[in-house]
């Protein structure tokens, strides 16, 4: 009797051995994440808003730096302990400058990732894809830099910090006629941005548009174009693109001979196109809503630099204010789509990086314009928020310019 129980010791205790090396050997070692590594989509307790804009593509070159902006607000927030202690996530969806991509990237946002809140769209068309859907759920959408002028009645929860584009084909049909232009050419993108400011700049000119050209979103060659504008011997080119297209068609308008003034809107003011801006003979111009100097740009100026080595672009300023706009509704309100809309529309004056602004009933923004030139390998401003700074195209522009403003 006592082998047997002997030997019943044994077998029982031989297993629960085994069992125990077996777990020790399944068993992993718990490993603590930094809280540099740590996900803040996990955590329950932070705001998760979304991004969209182009992060690939022809307008890659604005629309990185733009997405560069808000990950610099939102990093530096977070270090410092974030809205009210909840920390801010971030979603970035590629729109790629067009309505297809973007609403696919607003339908992920909208119905997976549940966000109450997007910056963007960067471009008129991702912004116009996507207006309807955030009416419909109720997002509020903000765009740092869409500029069409039918995204004033694309509903009340889309808002802009950017002038719509009847602005700045005003303030370009004014520029033209100072110049005394008689015979205006339009090269034009033939999307919703090139399309609603070329049917702008169309209603406010008075004078003779003696072309009117458009081309594809992935054009490469725009010779015909030009060749058909050049035979109507125009007086200036109003050219209407982003960036790619835009080097393009100034290296070709040389090629071809068309030796006018080019004037162009505000999508192409990008470094890429000032090589092709300085093998120029003749006067180039960009306009684009202003920014006025102030203490708030010169800091801003200076941390982007220190954080990417580089200027800044074209519409990081309103990037860098969209981004503080966003966390301080965030911080005054529950974070729902609604209240944050019902803030920004009672917010007030809002004194930013950008300039200061406040939105109207239809989230709509006033600013000024600026006009910048290509010197010395960089942009610099001829005209700033109104104010003539150097000459335009000479003395006689000068004077009619002036004469323009007093008379």
């Amino acid at each position: 009797m006592k082998k047997i129980l002997v030997l019943l010791t044994i077998l029982v205790l031989t297993m629960f051995s085994g069992c125990t090396l077996e777990q020790r050997e399944q068993a992993v070692e718990p490993q603590v994440q930094a809280p540099s590594q740590i996900n803040l989509a996990s955590d329950l307790s932070a705001f998760t808003i979304g991004y969209v804009g182009p992060l690939t593509g022809d307008v890659a070159s604005i629309g990185v730096p733009m997405k560069e902006t808000v990950e610099m607000v939102v990093n530096d927030l977070n270090v410092n302990g974030g809205i009210n202690g909840r920390m801010l996530h971030v979603i970035y969806e590629d729109g790629r400058c067009n309505s297809k991509d973007a609403v696919n990237a607003a339908q992920k946002l909208m119905n997976v990732n549940k966000v109450e809140v997007i910056i963007g769209g960067t471009c008129s068309p991702e912004v116009l894809g996507m207006a309807p859907m955030a009416e419909q759920v109720g997002v509020v959408m903000i765009s740092p830099s869409a500029t069409n002028p039918s995204i004033k009645e694309s509903g009340d929860y889309v808002f802009r910090v950017v002038p719509s584009d009847n602005g700045q084909a005003k303030e370009t049909a004014d520029l033209f006629a100072a110049e005394e232009f008689k015979r205006v050419a339009v090269i034009y993108i033939n999307n919703d941005w090139g399309v609603g400011l070329k049917n702008a700049f169309e209603s406010s000119f008075e004078g003779n548009i003696v072309a009117t050209e458009n081309f594809d979103v992935d054009g490469a060659d725009f010779k015909t174009q030009l060749s058909k504008i050049k035979a109507m011997k125009p007086d200036v080119l109003y050219m209407m693109s982003f960036p790619k297209q835009a080097g393009i068609i100034i290296k070709q308008s040389m090629e071809l001979g068309l030796d006018v003034p080019i004037y162009a809107a505000d999508g192409a003011k990008d470094d890429s196109i000032i090589p092709f801006v300085e093998s120029l003979d003749q006067d180039f111009f960009v306009i684009l809503p202003g920014v006025p100097d102030s203490p708030e740009l010169e800091q801003f100026a200076s941390s982007y630099f220190e954080e990417f080595g580089k200027e800044y672009n074209a519409y990081t300023p309103e990037s860098y204010d969209v981004a503080n706009i966003v966390i301080q509704a965030l911080g005054n309100t529950d974070g729902s789509a609604d209240a944050v809309k019902d803030y920004l529309y009672s917010m007030g004056e809002f004194k930013g990086v950008s300039g200061t602004f406040e939105f109207d009933l239809f989230g709509e923004v006033e600013k000024p314009y600026d006009v910048f030139t290509v010197e010395n390998g960089k942009f610099v401003k001829v005209r700033a928020s109104g104010n003539l700074i150097t000459g335009m195209v000479g003395f006689d522009g000068i004077f009619s310019f002036f004469k323009g403003i007093f008379s």
